[in-house]
């Protein structure tokens, strides 16, 4: 998904970073469904609300993209009008859905979906622009590419944009956020990639222990910080009070959480080897 789907500096946060590191635990009684898209080759899901109404993308045979919202027991299609491909990536508890869309020319665009309307979200003067979490003030992270080719994390609030830059990085991307303003995301420097939290101006590193990759995607309303990180290949990892616990869905190639409601719930994407299936843990 380009860079790590594209992947990521503004010298207008120049916050400080501090590192959060601690050994790792296994979750004990955690159960694994599989979240598919009837029909489609791979389906990912990407954000949960407190209903577990899930979000996420499939892929259809001809290769296109396309954004879908689940209820649990029925699918339904988002796509942005005249799209060539979406994809739906945070849901709040009011339904709102945010996420990306290519136009024709393959330039990449945030998007709000809310109340059966769809409504563009552009970094001013960015090359492309993506969505990917809101919460229930409609706040919402992403991240935007400048015209250089660089990646930077964003925060929209209030009609406001702010850039969000990790410290020391070549690129920044954000994904998560909570209700509280608490922004999670990635930041890529020299020789290893960082995921990060950021809260009132003020950067923590959090990084899983061994790797020199990892990527923060969802934080809830209670501070839990699910993400990824990368070995031999890419496992989860779920990140609260009781310090790191991997994730793993049993038997999968490789684990990708993306997003974290407040009752805990976690959704993301494996693999089996073959295709890729969208998952829920609760």
């Amino acid at each position: 998904m380009r860079v790590f789907r594209n992947l990521l500096r503004s010298s207008r946060w120049l916050g400080f970073a501090i590192v959060l590191m601690a050994t790792a635990t296994h979750l004990s009684a955690a159960s694994f469904a599989t979240v598919d898209f009837p029909g489609a080759t791979h389906t990912g899901a990407q954000g949960i609300n407190n209903q577990g109404v899930i979000v996420g993308f499939y892929v259809t045979t001809a290769g296109v993209f396309h954004g879908f919202v689940s209820n649990g027991d029925s699918f339904a299609t988002v796509d942005f009008p005249g799209a060539i491909g979406t994809s739906a990536n945070g849901i709040n508890n009011s339904g709102a859905i945010v996420g990306n869309y290519a136009d024709t020319t393959s330039r990449q665009h945030g998007f709000l979906y809310e109340s059966g309307s769809f409504t563009t979200i552009e970094f001013p003067g960015a090359n492309s622009t993506e969505a990917f979490g809101i919460n229930e003030s409609g706040d919402i992270a992403g991240f935007y590419v400048d015209t250089s080719g660089v990646n930077h994390g964003f925060l929209l609030s209030k009609g406001g944009f702010t850039s969000i830059d990790f410290p020391g990085s070549v690129h920044t991307q954000a994904y998560g956020i909570n209700g509280a303003g608490q922004v999670v995301g990635i930041g890529f420097l020299a020789s290893s990639w960082q995921g990060f939290s950021w809260s009132k101006d003020r950067f923590t590193s959090i990084d899983f222990p061994g790797s020199n990759f990892t990527a923060a995607t969802g934080v809830n309303k209670a501070r839990a910080v699910v993400g990824f990180y990368f070995t031999t290949n890419y496992h989860g990892f779920l990140l609260d009070r009781n310090g790191f616990q991997a994730v793993d869905v049993p038997g999968a190639v490789y684990t990708q959480p993306r997003g974290i409601n407040g009752n805990g719930d976690v959704v993301g994407q494996y693999s089996d080897g073959a295709r890729l299936h969208g998952f829920l843990m609760n």
